[in-house]
């Protein structure tokens, strides 16, 4: 296998997981939420640090 075609193989599946990674993590659903809501930069950042906080 070609060091290319090893560097796809490991890079694709990577992100795959990465994406759902992120798709299913409470603080994105949240700061989706509060971001609709209120239209604030500052809220979403803190709705984001209280969860990881919490």
């Amino acid at each position: 296998m070609t060091p290319r075609r090893r560097f796809w193989h490991v890079a694709g599946p990577g992100t795959a997981f990465q994406a759902g990674s992120a798709a299913v993590d409470s603080a994105t659903g949240m700061s989706a939420l509060v971001f609709r809501l209120s239209s604030g930069p500052v809220a979403v950042s803190v709705v984001s640090t209280i969860l990881r906080l919490g």
